[in-house]
């Protein structure tokens, strides 16, 4: 069954609060899709969902990295960036699948690929609210039934 959590923030700091407030009720490994219009937040919010599995360094945006990988407690936190590629086949080529099952996994913009999304992935959409720091972050978890 398909749950869906919906939250309000007003900050930065708000905003990392509810990533990592929520990646704490899930076990390892765990996929996070990302999705919101440029700017929105969501590297914010994979700052927040990192903290939450103990790492306290740098977190920025994989855009032309790719990939940027982070060490937590105990935990590798793998963070892609989907927007630069084109096709399916690309996904094989940067090596997604092994990245799967091996920590934490982050996508920002996974929506052209979602049908290669796995199915128990956390999907994730942040759009702008009505004042330019409000945040509106829709989570779905669960499985279609």
């Amino acid at each position: 069954m398909k749950i869906t959590n919906v939250y309000r923030t007003d900050s930065e700091m708000q905003t990392q609060g509810v990533a990592s407030f929520f990646a704490k009720g899930y076990l390892r490994p765990t996929v996070y899709l990302l999705s919101g219009d440029l700017g929105a937040g969501k590297t914010v919010f994979a700052r927040g969902l990192a903290r939450a599995y103990g790492y306290e360094g740098a977190v920025s945006s994989p855009t032309f990295t790719m990939i940027n990988e982070y060490h937590g407690i105990g935990i590798d936190i793998f963070h892609m960036d989907l927007y630069r590629l084109e096709s399916p086949d690309e996904l094989e080529g940067i090596g997604f699948w092994d990245y799967v099952d091996r920590g934490v996994l982050i996508i920002e913009w996974p929506e052209a690929f979602m049908e290669d999304m796995p199915e128990n992935a956390i999907q994730i959409r942040i759009d702008r609210g009505d004042t330019e720091e409000e945040r509106i972050i829709t989570i779905v978890t669960g499985k279609d039934e």
